[in-house]
């Protein structure tokens, strides 16, 4: 029958198609015979699945912005400013590399003058990170992968609220996958309960399978990062979430976080 031809077209037309697609992708030898085994046994699975998550593309416009910000922060004046600050540590032929690479990717430079302290217990650094929002004087900056609705996510909101309405600019950044609860419409008396007080939530990577430009959905922005008056910073594991993780049989997740002054 003619639609046995063309399926069978089809199929045999993606293997040897894709072939030669998947290795110039130079993925690790496993990634690509994963990939291979998938497309050759099962072609109309394997195809469309490679097509939605198995490229790199982020999207002409995502570039472009990622550009735009490297410029910004790699200007004259901001490099003088900070020319002074600027330390190159002896960190060992080990990690003189990935140091390199940090700075270079990240473009921003290594500054000194820094301590760091260690969290490990959620309530610690949640605690932690309330107070330091509760004496903040200027601004107020949150970066995190999950943002939730639950016990630990209005703690955190209340606080950012509570500054805000002292005259503390206060900005949340939240991606759209790991923090669905927050934008989802079952609780979004807290969300329009922080925009209601001053404190700017944006949703971060919009994920919809009826975006015109679809580009790997499964590419997340899973920082955790919060900046209050450029004095104080974490960076580390712990989302914005009860330790948990909603998972109460699971018991407590253990993350790390790193607090700079």
């Amino acid at each position: 029958m003619p639609w046995l031809f063309i399926y069978g077209l089809f199929e045999w037309s993606a293997r040897i198609l894709m072939v030669p697609v998947i290795l110039r992708k130079r993925f690790a030898p496993a990634t690509s015979l994963a990939w291979l085994s998938i497309i050759f046994f099962l072609p109309v699975v394997g195809l469309p699945l490679y097509l939605l998550i198995g490229g790199n593309r982020l999207g002409r416009r995502r570039i472009r912005e990622h550009h735009k910000v490297i410029a910004a922060m790699r200007t004259e004046q901001r490099l003088a400013y900070l020319r002074d600050k600027i330390v190159r540590p002896d960190a060992g032929p080990g990690y003189r590399t990935v140091t390199l690479q940090a700075e270079h990717l990240g473009g921003m430079p290594i500054l000194g003058g820094n301590e760091v302290g260690l969290l490990a217990d959620t309530q610690d650094t949640i605690g932690q990170l309330i107070a330091d929002i509760d004496a903040a004087q200027h601004h107020a900056h949150l970066l995190f992968y999950i943002f939730a609705p639950d016990e630990t996510g209005n703690r955190v909101a209340d606080a950012l609220i509570r500054a805000a309405q002292r005259g503390v600019r206060c900005r949340l950044l939240a991606d759209a996958a790991g923090s669905h609860n927050l934008f989802g419409f079952r609780h979004r008396h807290l969300l329009q309960r922080m925009q209601a007080e001053g404190v700017q939530v944006l949703r971060m990577l919009p994920a919809s399978l009826l975006r015109r430009r679809l580009a790997r959905l499964d590419l997340r922005n899973h920082r955790k990062l919060a900046v209050i008056d450029g004095t104080v910073a974490y960076a580390g594991s712990q989302n914005i979430v009860d330790a948990d993780y909603g998972h109460r049989i699971a018991g407590p997740w253990i993350d790390q976080t790193g607090r700079f002054t």
